[in-house]
């Protein structure tokens, strides 16, 4: 539960702006003459309310299906498989498919096996395969800043900036990046085969928006 105090309700459309989308972290960019470069940079920056009081699990495991089709597209919308041939794999799982059951507790949620990141374990503070150390994204209260690329032809929403405390520069003539000065994450052996991290933050960062904005 996030102890955050609402200062007024938003409508939806207000609302809408405040949402991350998996556009603004994109898998790759493409300048004017067709060039394609590979983001290395894609987990975005966590919402500063999961930051302060951890991933609430009944809203990761909200997270866990959305993040599933939106990787599906960002896998289907992937140009650049010839530069990283180890990622054809990923386009012939079958999302729909959860190996093994899932293990359901009051400190995680975790899938045995899961598409694209082998395993799953969702914790308090920490999303990794198998809940272990040898792979992971926590979350961390130090300030890491990062910068991520995307192109001048995607429009971030001024609220949207705002909300995560972002800055927007020009990055040569095609280009621009968004920055951050705390991501609110540490990660480790993480690459960029797992884009459904990604996508989960996402996901996730949202359904805390719309609980922090929404009257129920």
């Amino acid at each position: 539960m996030y102890f955050i105090i609402k200062s007024f309700a938003r409508n939806d459309a207000m609302i809408e702006n405040l949402l991350m989308k998996r556009e603004y972290f994109p898998l790759e960019i493409i300048d004017s003459d067709g060039k394609i470069s590979i983001n290395e940079m894609i987990i975005p920056p966590l919402h500063r309310a999961i930051v302060k009081e951890d991933i609430d699990l009944r809203q990761a495991y909200s997270a866990i299906d959305p993040a599933m089709s939106d990787t599906v597209l960002d896998l289907k919308d992937f140009k650049s498989w010839d530069l990283r041939p180890e990622l054809l794999r990923l386009k012939d799982i079958d999302p729909k498919i959860r190996k093994g059951l899932m293990d359901i507790r009051l400190d995680r949620v975790h899938f045995p096996k899961f598409p694209w990141t082998d395993g799953l374990c969702i914790q308090k503070h920490r999303i990794s395969p198998h809940g272990n150390n040898d792979s992971y994204v926590k979350i961390s209260t130090e300030h890491i800043s990062a910068q991520y690329a995307i192109s001048k032809n995607i429009i971030l929403p001024k609220e949207f900036l705002e909300e995560y405390d972002l800055t927007l520069e020009d990055l040569f003539e095609d280009f621009q990046t968004i920055n951050t000065k705390n991501t609110g994450w540490r990660s480790h052996n993480v690459d960029f085969r797992d884009v459904y991290y990604k996508n989960f933050i996402i996901a996730l960062n949202n359904a805390v928006v719309k609980k922090l904005y929404q009257l129920y």
